[in-house]
């Protein structure tokens, strides 16, 4: 397939975006596929063009910067041989492999434009359809595109494309997944008539919803095969999944929100899928503060980022479209704290512009411990664009959204999550279990025993406690020592004075101290770290 280009010049008139896909390779974050609204030069508040997106972003995450997001490097994909995707999977296959996988989705109902001149659309319709399960594969190294032309099953079963699928890759495991989504008909749309109109490849498909999981292997011996696995979840669509690499053998999935239909699927239930088992278990979550519980969604963002010692997990959820009959889009950020099950949301307004509602976006793990979340596009839904642009930073410790990264800075679970699962700062969390226990036994298994094992004896302490502990040390040593000495000094006045020193009375010592010169004490500094609960904006359930 034709190689890649770089020479691509900045979208200076950035409005808005959504149904991109993205991944992580060697601290590099990739983005591609889906649509793209830019304004005019006689407007910048309101989309003009909408196209399918030509281009391949890249980021480099490598390197800290004080004040900036690194900048983009646009690459030109060979639209003329590959179709535009939206809602697609799009995967690192390992730091080593060198490759990119991009696979599933549909294709992006608006039409790419010219790279040279963004008035310009480009039609193509032979490569337009994803019904037969195209794979294609982007080398790093080379910067060059290939195809591996259909994907089946080890039995030789074509797969069609799945879109809007729930979509992660288990590095331990090296498998993907995509769960649910659906199948369905391409449409594009003309600019020029502005109506819809389907292909002729995609003639006699019906919009079908899955609860099936579609399953890659990438590993010796099975790479480049798919399973297809069966669910008990019934159809679902638009929610994440995220990876727990170090939970039980190889992994496990956890699948939140998303739709089912026509309805959307309530937060108040998570699904845990052990990777090494293939099962799936279902948990009850709670509100860490009473009432306070995110509201149903689809098309969110999450990551996930896990306290040094993995006691907890903290999965972080961003955006997305509501439940309501609005439909509007979102701008709340939430915390799953696992093993307690339990929701914390996070306010990241003080002190920083706050990211405007936004659904369908892309977000993505970075930096060396994993303490920020980097965000790319996202679709307000009012058709309003977006002031802050394209990429936007939120710091996973402090809950602010910010513009400096530091690529060494370590991830600690914020104040507020600390507070609610009663955890101590970097390390540790009290709350192991759900506060109305596990709901599967298998669960229960899986998690306390993971925490059993990263807090053997006393290595679970955190820094601080560790630290108090130190100090109680010292002075207990010193009281110790001035015991001993007033013991000494009291039996040689004793004896010089011929005051037995078991008499019981002690008017002598008291006058001996009271002779001896006073010492300046001064009092230890606290310890301990001070605890301030952020505050956060309410949703009842």
């Amino acid at each position: 397939m034709a190689k890649s280009g770089s020479e691509v010049p900045e979208l200076e008139s950035w409005c808005w975006s959504g149904g991109h896909s993205s991944t992580v390779h060697r601290d590099k974050v990739y983005v591609i596929g889906g649509y793209i609204a830019e304004f005019s030069s006689k407007s910048r508040t309101v989309a003009e063009m909408l196209f399918g997106n030509p281009y391949m972003f890249v980021y480099d995450f490598s390197k800290s910067s004080k004040s900036s997001i690194p900048p983009a490097l646009p690459i030109i994909q060979p639209v003329k041989d590959m179709a535009i995707l939206r809602d697609a999977a799009f995967w690192s296959l390992g730091d080593d492999n060198g490759k990119l996988l991009l696979s599933q989705g549909q294709f992006e109902s608006n039409l790419p434009i010219s790279v040279d001149n963004h008035t310009e659309y480009v039609y193509n319709t032979t490569v337009q359809s994803q019904k037969d399960g195209i794979v294609n594969t982007y080398d790093v190294h080379e910067d060059s595109w290939g195809r591996i032309r259909q994907s089946t099953t080890e039995s030789g079963q074509l797969l069609s494309s799945t879109a809007r699928a729930s979509t992660t890759f288990a590095k331990k495991a090296g498998k993907g997944f995509a769960l649910g989504g659906r199948v369905s008909p391409t449409w594009i749309l003309n600019p020029e008539t502005e109506e819809f109109a389907s292909i002729a490849y995609d003639e006699g498909i019906k919009t079908t919803f899955l609860s099936s999981m579609l399953v890659y292997h990438s590993k010796p011996g099975e790479e480049g095969t798919w399973t297809n696995e069966e669910t008990n979840l019934g159809v679902s669509e638009s929610g994440t999944l995220n990876v727990l690499e170090t939970v039980g053998k190889d992994g496990v999935l956890v699948f939140l929100g998303g739709s089912s239909g026509d309805e959307w699927r309530s937060l108040d239930t998570v699904h845990v899928y052990d990777i090494s088992q293939k099962t799936w278990h279902n948990q009850t979550t709670t509100a860490a503060y009473g009432t306070i519980y995110p509201r149903a969604r689809n098309s969110h963002c999450s990551v996930v980022a896990s306290s040094p010692d993995g006691t907890s997990h903290n999965i972080y959820i961003y955006g997305g479209q509501s439940s309501d009959i609005s439909a509007t889009a979102l701008s709340d950020i939430w915390v799953l704290s696992i093993p307690s099950f339990q929701w914390i949301q996070i306010d990241p307004s003080n002190g920083a512009d706050p990211a405007r509602p936004a659904a369908n976006m892309a977000c993505e793990s970075v930096g060396k411990h994993g303490r920020y979340m980097f965000v790319f596009g996202g679709d307000p839904v009012t058709g309003r664009c977006d002031a802050n642009g394209a990429a936007k930073l939120l710091d996973l410790t402090t809950g602010l959204w910010t513009k400096e990264y530091d690529f060494e800075a370590p991830y600690e679970v914020p104040v507020v999550v600390q507070k609610a699962i009663s955890g101590f700062g970097k390390e540790g969390a009290v709350k192991s279990k759900p506060e109305g226990g596990f709901d599967d036994p298998v669960l229960e298994e899986l998690f306390v025993s993971k925490i059993s094992k990263a807090q053997p004896g006393s290595k679970g302490l955190s820094t601080g406690a560790k630290a108090g502990i130190a100090v109680g040390v010292v002075a207990f040593v010193a009281l110790l020592a001035l015991a001993a000495f007033l013991f000494m000094r009291r039996r040689k006045a004793a004896h010089k004075y011929g005051v037995p020193a078991s008499t019981g009375s002690e008017s002598y010592v008291v006058e001996e101290l009271d002779k001896a010169p006073h010492s300046s004490h001064a009092e230890l500094p606290n310890q301990g770290s001070e605890i301030v609960e952020l505050p956060a904006r309410s949703f009842t359930k």
